[in-house]
């Protein structure tokens, strides 16, 4: 073969495009067939990560809402067992991690919060022909109470009745009940209520009447409010007898504990028609002995300005602690301490000591009263009872085992800032992070 034979078979071959479309459509096919591969297992990846959020999201509202009734230990549980119900069972390539309260995060201090960590290994389809490894999808929500709407009448034990022609008015804050069993709430006859919301962790019966005036729905089966004024019940009394007693008996004054040497009303304060009683700003106990205010008489405070107040205790023997009586057409106007010298009281205007007998209604408001009470009233074993016409204005905020209303009565929150008055609050469960 010559030179030139030789030569003209390169030329022939360098100009010959047979096969070059079967080649370059294998290399494309290599490159079309990893995209489709990716796009595959990255879309199963997508769905797999999406499912984890979704159970970590459900797993870390159950805990929360388990924390409350329950250990942390029990709401890990729950949280657990939710996350397996939506498929995130913690084994083998699937860990769900439940922290009480969260490991990171700004809700990292806060107790009622549940931290759900969701982490999955996945498999690999064709991918595995371009990855090393399988990733994994991780997903993490944190649940917990949240602060809802202020309270300014609570039941922490008995529940709320309204019935007669009792026409309850709290237009800004929400009613609530903390009953555990049967009707946390009834409304019955001609009676009405306009709040903003209506709360209950068991059921309400009658809410659905068009007496209920609610801005927001009412609402069944909720959480406990929160009760601000629970340290008052392991809130150490002093104890009264003998010299560290007066007798408050026709006197037109009362000096208070810190101005009187330290020393208790251990007889009835009780005021007919015509007769008008002022207290000086500070604590006065109360030992054994009750608050009875019948009709035309008057008790008020001489120098409650400026956020100097009064807070009236009622303590004693559990079995003899006194009641509140107020009847038709007295006048009591009295506010809280806002900056009293023990700071326990602050906001608050009345209460009866927790270890009091539970028995019959201790606090009783009858009909025609004029009360202008601004402050929190706290009788945590006491039924409370309202008869007639009790206008409360400003500050107000009763928390009591029962509330029992057959007349009218107004409630608010809106100036419990002048008082230092806590306030209740109805909560509900919310992912946070």
């Amino acid at each position: 073969m010559t030179v030139a034979t030789i030569h003209d078979r390169l030329v022939r071959l360098r100009r010959d495009r047979r096969g070059v479309t079967s080649a370059a459509f294998a290399g494309a096919g290599v490159v079309l067939f990893g995209a489709v591969a990716m796009a595959t297992d990255v879309g199963v990846w997508y769905a797999a990560r999406r499912d984890a959020q979704s159970a970590a999201d459900a797993a870390a509202i159950a805990g929360a809402l388990t924390l409350p009734r329950a250990t942390a230990t029990q709401a890990r549980n729950s949280a657990l067992d939710l996350a397996a119900r939506n498929g995130f069972a913690h084994a083998g390539a699937t860990t769900v991690a439940v922290n009480i309260p969260p490991m990171a995060g700004p809700r990292r201090t806060d107790p009622n919060a549940v931290e759900v960590v969701v982490r999955q290994q996945q498999t690999m389809g064709a991918a595995g022909m371009f990855l090393s490894s399988p990733p994994t999808v991780q997903a993490r929500a944190v649940g917990t109470l949240r602060d809802d709407r202020p309270v300014c009448l609570l039941a922490l034990t008995d529940g709320i009745s309204l019935g007669g022609s009792a026409a309850i008015s709290a237009p800004d804050c929400a009613v609530a009940s903390n009953r555990r069993s049967g009707d946390g709430f009834s409304i019955s006859g001609s009676a009405s209520l306009a709040a903003y919301t209506v709360s209950a962790v068991t059921t309400c019966d009658g809410c659905d009447r068009a007496a209920l005036r609610v801005t927001e729905p009412y609402k069944e089966w909720q959480f406990a409010a929160t009760n601000p004024y629970a340290a008052l019940d392991t809130k150490l009394l002093p104890r009264f007898n003998g010299s560290s007693c007066l007798n408050p008996s026709g006197q037109a004054t009362l000096e208070p504990y810190e101005t009187n040497g330290g020393r208790a009303y251990c007889q009835d304060i009780r005021l007919n028609a015509g007769e008008t009683l002022t207290l000086r700003p500070g604590t006065y106990y109360l030992s054994n002995a009750s608050l009875r205010i019948n009709g035309g008489a008057t008790l008020r405070c001489s120098g409650c300005t400026g956020g100097q107040g009064v807070t009236i205790v009622l303590t004693g023997n559990p079995n003899t602690v006194g009641e509140i009586d107020v009847n038709s057409a007295a006048t009591v106007e009295l506010n809280a301490p806002a900056n009293p010298a023990d700071p326990d009281w602050r906001g608050i205007l009345f209460y009866r000591d927790v270890r009091a007998s539970t028995g019959g209604t201790a606090v009783r408001l009858n009909g025609g009263a004029g009360l202008r009470l601004a402050g929190g009233m706290y009788f945590p074993s006491s039924v409370v009872q309202f008869t007639g016409s009790s206008g409360m204005t400003g500050c107000t905020v009763l928390v009591a085992a029962a509330l029992d209303f057959r007349g009218n009565a107004s409630a608010a929150v809106s100036s419990c800032a002048l008082t230092g008055t806590q306030t209740p609050v109805t909560r509900r469960v919310a992912v946070v992070e």
